[in-house]
């Protein structure tokens, strides 16, 4: 799992670099923000289980669920916000 999703990460990153010049001015900042949530949300489990491997044995299954939810449910928030706030850069 750990690896198809730095496949996909990676993968992720090239369209990103590719898509960055033909993007208009006004749209950079979202464009930026899409970046940074994407990559926290793709990065979540692999992270997850790297900083699991801090705690003792019995506490890695926990630790490694905390992680990876609250950083999903952090980044799926502040895409809603973007979607929906009027201040947003979307």
């Amino acid at each position: 799992m750990v690896t198809l999703k730095i496949i996909l990460y990676a993968y992720f990153l090239w369209c990103y670099v590719d898509t960055k010049p033909k993007i208009e001015k006004r749209s950079k900042s979202y464009f930026t923000l899409l970046l940074k949530v994407a990559s926290a949300y793709m990065l979540a489990i692999p992270v997850s289980i790297a900083l699991a491997f801090v705690y003792p044995p019995y506490e890695r299954q926990y630790m490694f669920t905390l992680l990876s939810q609250l950083t999903m449910f952090v980044t799926n928030i502040t895409v809603f916000y973007q979607i929906v706030a009027k201040e947003s850069s979307y």
